[in-house]
């Protein structure tokens, strides 16, 4: 009797494509800091008790909100561009997410492509500050005697400072290439066609 339920239940087994398959998986294991997961329960779960639950369920929410809030801002990385503050020296942090900002705005980046080059072009700027900064301590410090590894010290700080100089003019190099308008050439030809020693154009005929 076991059996014949075992070979009924067989029998009426749905079969599944290898993309139901995979769908049925990415709904069961999926990344915490997968955006659309962090909104969604956000949206369904935290936002409604925020909004319009009592004081306990408003102040549950605001712990829920602030427990997630860096992976929230993480989110929305490539409009704040609060992420690159981890790229740089502390004292650096405001000036990096301002130069992203104003470069999207001088050349209106408005794709995620344009959106990347930016920050790419704000952290090679922050490279070269930084290292000609410390190309200048290190050059002018009195505390160092060892002139050796003082003089190789700073020509790794200068092959890096080169490095990032290229990173840079690169990476505008491309946003600029990319931000081009598209040129229009108007072209007037005149058909020659050559038959032997004889010349044939579209106007005249030469012999």
């Amino acid at each position: 009797m076991k059996y014949k339920n075992r070979e009924k239940i067989i029998s009426n087994k749905v079969n599944y494509t290898p993309e139901d398959a995979r769908n049925i998986v990415n709904a069961i294991f999926y990344e915490d800091s997968d955006p659309q997961k962090i909104f969604q329960k956000l949206a369904e779960k935290v936002i409604p008790k925020l909004m319009d639950g009592n004081n306990e369920e408003k102040e549950w929410a605001k712990n829920q909100i602030l427990g997630r809030s860096s992976e929230a801002i993480m989110t929305s990385g490539l409009v704040n561009h609060y992420q690159l503050t981890h790229t740089v020296n502390r004292q650096y942090s405001s000036l990096i997410i301002e130069v992203a900002r104003e470069i999207e705005r001088n050349y209106n980046c408005t794709t995620v492509l344009e959106k990347t080059l930016a920050e790419i072009i704000a952290i090679a700027y922050m490279k070269v500050i930084d290292s000609s900064r410390m190309f200048i301590e290190q050059f002018e410090s009195k505390k160092n005697i060892n002139m050796e590894q003082t003089t190789g010290y700073l020509e790794v700080l200068s092959r890096h400072n080169d490095r990032a100089n290229r990173q840079f003019l690169n990476a505008l190099a491309i946003l600029k290439q990319i931000k081009q308008p598209p040129i229009e050439l108007n072209i007037k030809t005149k058909n020659i066609f050559t038959v032997h020693n004889q010349q044939i154009s579209n106007n005249s005929t030469q012999q």
